[in-house]
């Protein structure tokens, strides 16, 4: 049974890379010569559109509407229909009532916006990360 800190971690404090042929500095060479940006990726994804919807409102028709005519205007941005129907869900305070559209947890409107204040409040978001 090994006692003290593992192989890898002793090799460093003698000095020793624990990693093959060169150390990490390799690794980052080799990346800058395949073209690689020398800084980590940055992936950040917008903040998602939850549309809440209920059965039997009169107005949730038109917000599936819209939703779809914002998926196929901004086709990277989230959008998530939630159905209140289904018991498993998690109701923010701020849904009252449906249909209600929130960007994170702001409120972007209780009730259906038109479909240029939606796009807008989309491109706000994203814009955001």
């Amino acid at each position: 049974m090994q006692t003290g800190p593992p192989r890898w971690e002793r090799s460093v404090s003698r000095g020793i890379s624990p990693f093959p042929i060169g150390g990490t500095s390799h690794v980052i060479n080799r990346a800058v010569r395949l073209g690689y940006p020398q800084s980590p990726l940055r992936v950040t994804v917008p903040v998602p559109l939850r549309v809440y919807i209920a059965p039997g409102c009169a107005s949730c028709g038109r917000a599936l509407d819209l939703v779809a005519r914002a998926r196929r205007e901004r086709p990277g941005h989230p959008i998530e229909v939630v159905d209140l129907a289904d018991s498993a869900v998690l109701v923010p305070e701020a849904v009252i009532g449906t249909p209600v559209f929130l960007i994170g947890d702001e409120v972007l409107s209780l009730g259906n916006p038109s479909l240029e204040e939606l796009l807008d409040a989309l491109d706000r978001a994203a814009g955001e990360e």
